[in-house]
């Protein structure tokens, strides 16, 4: 049978490659389409969960509320309006890419790289930048334009080394593919690459970030070795560009170095599978958050306590996170949902205290806020699996075995896998905890599932 579009589209964009030109003639919103409906959106959200699937993810909630926070402040100041969702990929590999529906990826290894937060910010709103102009459905429509089968070879291996698993291979497929389209595709990526470049300098001019900085951190990865950081693959860099960037930037700017910046690299230090550039912080909070996460992972119970007291939880959510998980490990339940509660009602929202305050609340037999807590965040990031984990724990703890079933197979659904979903709805069905009344709209469900795996099965 034919290769579905829909598969297509996202080995396409995932890989980083862009393309058109702003200076052209408008000719529509080419995401509009090329993509039905929210499609574009789940191209996203399913390569953001194929790399969840395969634990590529970096999900420690300092790193990701994080660099969400920042991403978000930056595309305030994006030139179309688009919603935009960023996640971390816990690779070495010094890249970052953007996908469908505004689903931007960052390498822990790309955030390590960076001397400030403002030379992450470049790349993020170099990212921005290439969303905003709709350059992913216009490097589909040029792929289109030369042949689908040579630009699929290349944008697939471009794809690989953005994922980080094998840059030798990706370069590899890139010299194999590219001879058939190497000079129309190069001319048109350096003119997207320069584009998104434009519109990230307005961006972090407008953010008030030195977006000198953005050329300055481009041009130490053309340095970096003999081995080109995988982001040079993904994104054409000339020399020229860079002194392009430098020439339109404005003069004597500081940089940024905020505590929240030095707390997410020493995160990456402790939770990353792989070594990381050594990160020394210059700020003495940040550096005493360091030790307290060494002393976590020794278990160093003793350590962790005298770390502690110098780390205040109304200073910063991931302190809160810290004081409010040892108080939960002491059994202290009720000082732990003191501490979560007043950090939960000062910094709203904020990942770090979710779980921990999720968990506070049913230490103490509050299951109802707790619910309510875990079901608000599931609508905000409906593809983390960590909130389904402890909802699911929730839900068996309460007995409520069918809407367990239930959850399973919403988080199913999500990530593409509707033969598994479908099962859990059978599951579900069968399980007399599962009101009469809810019986024919989870029948309508299973349905709905069943067809969508038939659909699935008939693409391949």
């Amino acid at each position: 049978m034919k290769k579905p579009l829909v598969i297509l589209l996202a080995t396409l964009a995932a890989c980083g490659v862009h393309a058109a030109d702003i200076e052209l003639p408008d000719l529509g919103n080419p995401e509009k389409r090329i993509f039905s409906g929210d499609k574009a959106r789940n191209i996203g959200m399913a390569v953001e969960g194929r790399l969840r699937q395969n634990g590529e993810l970096l999900e420690q909630p300092e790193i990701t509320q994080y660099v969400r926070e920042l991403g978000n402040r930056l595309g305030k100041y994006a030139p179309a309006a688009s919603g935009y969702h960023f996640f971390v990929i816990d690779s070495p590999a010094i890249n970052a890419f953007a996908t469908g529906g505004g689903y931007i990826g960052i390498n822990s290894g790309l955030i390590a790289m960076t001397d400030n937060e403002d030379q992450l910010a470049g790349v993020i709103a170099h990212e921005i930048g290439h969303v905003s102009q709709s350059h992913i459905a216009r490097s589909i429509a040029n792929a289109e334009k030369y042949g689908w089968m040579q630009a699929i070879g290349m944008l697939a291996g471009i794809a690989v080394a953005a994922a980080g698993d094998s840059p030798q291979g990706a370069q590899a497929a890139i010299i194999g593919s590219q001879a058939y389209i190497r000079e129309k595709q190069l001319e048109y990526s350096r003119a997207h690459e320069q584009q998104a470049d434009d519109v990230a300098v307005k961006i972090l001019r407008k953010a008030g970030y030195d977006e000198a900085q953005m050329a300055v951190f481009f041009e130490k990865l053309m340095i970096h070795g003999s081995q080109p950081p995988e982001f040079l693959l993904t994104h054409p860099l000339p020399q020229n560009r860079i002194d392009r960037q430098l020439a339109k930037a404005e003069k004597n700017k500081s940089t940024r170095n905020p505590l929240d910046y030095q707390l997410a690299k020493a995160a990456i230090g402790r939770y990353s599978r792989y070594k990381q550039r050594e990160f020394q912080p210059a700020d003495p909070l940040a550096a005493q958050y360091r030790r307290a996460l060494d002393a976590q992972r020794r278990y160093d119970r003793a350590a962790l306590a005298d770390i502690l007291p110098t780390l205040p939880a109304d200073k910063n959510a991931a302190f809160a996170r810290l004081h409010g998980e040892e108080a939960l490990a002491n059994g202290n339940n009720q000082n732990a949902e003191n501490i979560l509660g007043n950090a939960w009602r000062r910094w709203r929202n904020n990942e770090n205290l979710i779980i921990p305050y999720a968990r506070s609340l049913m230490a103490s037999g509050k299951y109802r806020e707790a619910e309510k807590l875990l079901q608000g965040q599931i609508a905000r990031d409906p593809g983390a699996v960590q909130y389904y984990d402890l909802y699911g724990e929730l839900l068996d703890r309460e007995h409520r075995s069918a809407e367990q079933f239930l959850l399973s197979a919403k988080y199913y659904a999500l990530i593409g896998d509707y033969k598994l979903a479908e099962a859990q709805v059978l599951r579900a069905l069968k399980d007399p905890t599962l009101p009469d009344n809810e019986r024919q709209k989870v029948s309508g469900l299973q349905k709905r599932y069943e067809k969508m795996k038939e659909e699935a099965e008939n693409e391949k």
